[in-house]
C-alpha cells in the first residue's frame, strides 16, 4: 500500500470510494458519527477555506483543540494543501505557546472557544499570526467562526502537488535549555509510524478504537488515530480524558483497542468501581509515558500492553504484546516495531551493539532528519544517520529492551516530559530568589514529579506561596513544582566553575515530605 498512497488525504479518499457510508469516526463531544465521506467533504471544505485564506504549502496551521472531529477536519485538511498542521499542548501558558508561535511562526490558529482567554492572552502580547479561527462562539469581530469558514468552503480536492517527503505535521518536544525543539514530521513518517502501530496491535477493519490522550501527542497519534485512517477502522474521540468515562466508553461502546499513559491507568485502577464495567471487549491497551507495574498491567482483563516512542520517532520505538507481558519487570518496553534498526552505544567504550546496556540509537522511515530550524539541537542528536535518543536501556539476547533512564535530566510526570532547566529558569527571574535546583522526586500517582531546592537571597522572607504564585502564569500545572525546599546553600562540585552537584541534591532531598 505504501508504494500507491503520498498521504493519509489520499487514503480517506479511497475510503470514502470504497465505503463511503460506513462510520469512520464517532465524535462524542457531539453525540454523533461522521461516515467516510463525510469527513472527507468536511476536509476539502476546511482545504478550500485555508486556501482562500492563503495558507501555502508548508505553511503552518496551529491548533489548540481537544480531540474532536475538528482535529481530525484540520489535518486532513493540511494533508490536501501540503501545509504543516501543528498541534499544541492546550496546557501551556500564553506565554509557552508565544515561545512556540515565534518558531512555528504560524499563518492560521484554530482554537476551541474553552481556550479563547489564553488566545486572547496572545492577542494581546502582539502575535503574527494572520488569521484566528474559533470552534464555537467569537467574542471580537476579528475571529473567524469555525462553522463559517467550513461553510465558505468545497467539496473539491485542492490541486496541490506534494508526495511522501513533504512536511505534514509538526510537533514540540519540551526543550533541555527552556525552549522547545520542534519535530517536523514528513508524509513517510507518518505512514511508516502508522504502518508499525498497524502490525503491532494487529489492526483489522473490526476494531473500534477509543483515542483518549491527547493527540497533540504523538503516541495517539500514530498509535491510534492515524492507523485508524489508514487501516480503516472505527475512531472513537471523547474530546479529553476522564478515567470512569473511559470505562464506560469501553464498555458501551465495546472498544477492541486503545492506548493510555500510565498515569491514566493508573487512575483508572484507583476507581473502586472499575470492576463493575464490562470491559471483556477489549484486546490491547497500550501503556506509555512511564515504567508500567504489575498491578496495571493485569488490569482490564490482561490486556495492558506497555511500549515506548518518541515524536522523533513518529511515536513508534518498542511494543511489548500483552501475551509476552506476565512476568517481565515494570520497565520492560519490549521489543522493536517492525521499521526500525537499533544500536545500543556504550558511552564508557563508544562501541555500538544490538544487545547489552547503553543509549538507544534507532533509525528507520518514520525517524525524522533532525529540528526544524535547529541545526545545533540537529547536529548533537543526529549522527550518521542515527537518532540518539537519550535514553538509557538494556537489550537481551531475546530482543526484549528494558529502560534504564535518561541520558539527561529529563523529569517524566504523568506521561509529560519535563526538563529541570526550563522550571529553573523561571524560578530564576524571581528577584528574591538566589539559586536554584530542580529534581525529580517519586510519586505515588504521578510516579515522579517536580520538585524545587531553591536558596533565597540574603534577608530575604521568601515564602512557598510566594513562588507557586509567581510560576502560575509562566509554567503549565504539570511544569511547576509539586514542593519547594528552602535551604540556605546547594551542594557543588569542586571545579572551576563550582556547578551544583545535582546528584548530591537528589541525595540529600529526593523525596516529598508530604505525599499528596
Amino acid at each position: 500500500m505504501l508504494t500507491t498512497v503520498e498521504s493519509f488525504s489520499r487514503i480517506v479518499e479511497k475510503n470514502r470510494n470504497i465505503n463511503p457510508d460506513r462510520i469512520a469516526i464517532e465524535d462524542l463531544t457531539k453525540n454523533r458519527c461522521y461516515t467516510w465521506a463525510e469527513i472527507d467533504i468536511r476536509a476539502n471544505k476546511v482545504a478550500t477555506a485555508l486556501k482562500d485564506l492563503s495558507v501555502e504549502k508548508e505553511d503552518r496551521v496551529c491548533v489548540l483543540l481537544t480531540n474532536t472531529i475538528e482535529f481530525c477536519d484540520v489535518f486532513l485538511a493540511c494533508q490536501k494543501i501540503g501545509a504543516v498542521m501543528t498541534p499544541l499542548n492546550f496546557r501551556l501558558t500564553p506565554a509557552e505557546l508565544e515561545v512556540i508561535f515565534d518558531h512555528a511562526s504560524p499563518k492560521v490558529l484554530i482554537f476551541d472557544e474553552k481556550f479563547s482567554n489564553s488566545v486572547n492572552s496572545i492577542k494581546n502580547i502582539g502575535s503574527e499570526i494572520n488569521h484566528f479561527v474559533v470552534v464555537g462562539k467569537s467574542n471580537d469581530n476579528v475571529t473567524i467562526s469555525y462553522s463559517n469558514l467550513i461553510e465558505s468552503g468545497c467539496d473539491t480536492v485542492p490541486d496541490v502537488c506534494f508526495d511522501r517527503s513533504s512536511y505534514a505535521v509538526m510537533m514540540f518536544t519540551a526543550g533541555t535549555t527552556g525552549k522547545p525543539k520542534a519535530v517536523a514530521l514528513t508524509n513517510e513518517n507518518l505512514l511508516f509510524g502508522a504502518l508499525d502501530a498497524i502490525i503491532a496491535y494487529s489492526y483489522t477493519e473490526d476494531d473500534i478504537v477509543l483515542v483518549s490522550p491527547p493527540l497533540f501527542h504523538i503516541g495517539a497519534f500514530s498509535w491510534l488515530f492515524t492507523p485508524a485512517l489508514y487501516v480503516p477502522m472505527r475512531a472513537i474521540l471523547p474530546g479529553i480524558f476522564e478515567p470512569r468515562t473511559t470505562l464506560k466508553i469501553i464498555a458501551e461502546k465495546k472498544v477492541t483497542k486503545s492506548l493510555l499513559i500510565v498515569t491514566m491507568l493508573k487512575m483508572i485502577y484507583s476507581l473502586p468501581d472499575r470492576e463493575n464495567y464490562d470491559t471483556s471487549s477489549l484486546k490491547m491497551m497500550g501503556a506509555g509515558g512511564e515504567p508500567c507495574p504489575d498491578v496495571i498491567k493485569e488490569m482490564l482483563g490482561g490486556s495492558v500492553a506497555p511500549g515506548y516512542g518518541l515524536t522523533e520517532t513518529c511515536g513508534v520505538g518498542t511494543f511489548l504484546n500483552n501475551k509476552y507481558s506476565p512476568g517481565k519487570p515494570a520497565n520492560c518496553i519490549g521489543r522493536l516495531t517492525s521499521s526500525l534498526d537499533l544500536r545500543i552505544l556504550n558511552h564508557q567504550n563508544g562501541t555500538m551493539s544490538h544487545v547489552g546496556e547503553g543509549e538507544l540509537l534507532l533509525r528507520g522511515p518514520s525517524v525524522v532528519k533532525g529540528y526544524w530550524n535547529m541545526p545545533e539541537k540537529t547536529e548533537e542528536r543526529f549522527k550518521n544517520g542515527w537518532f540518539y535518543t537519550g535514553d538509557i536501556v538494556k537489550r537481551d539476547e531475546d530482543g526484549f529492551i528494558y529502560w534504564l533512564g535518561r541520558f539527561d535530566e529529563m523529569i517524566k510526570s504523568g506521561g509529560e516530559n519535563i526538563y529541570p532547566a526550563e522550571v529553573e529558569q523561571v524560578i530564576k527571574t524571581h528577584p528574591m530568589v538566589e539559586e536554584v535546583c530542580v529534581i525529580g522526586v517519586p510519586h505515588e500517582k504521578w510516579g515522579t514529579v517536580v520538585k524545587a531546592v531553591v536558596v533565597p537571597r540574603k534577608e530575604q522572607a521568601l515564602t512557598e506561596k510566594d513562588l507557586m504564585e509567581f510560576m502560575a502564569d509562566k509554567l503549565a500545572n504539570f511544569k511547576r513544582p509539586k514542593e519547594i525546599e528552602f535551604v540556605s546553600s546547594l551542594p557543588v562540585k569542586p571545579t572551576a566553575k563550582m556547578p551544583i552537584d545535582k546528584e548530591k541534591v537528589k541525595e540529600l532531598y529526593g523525596r516529598l515530605r508530604n505525599q499528596s
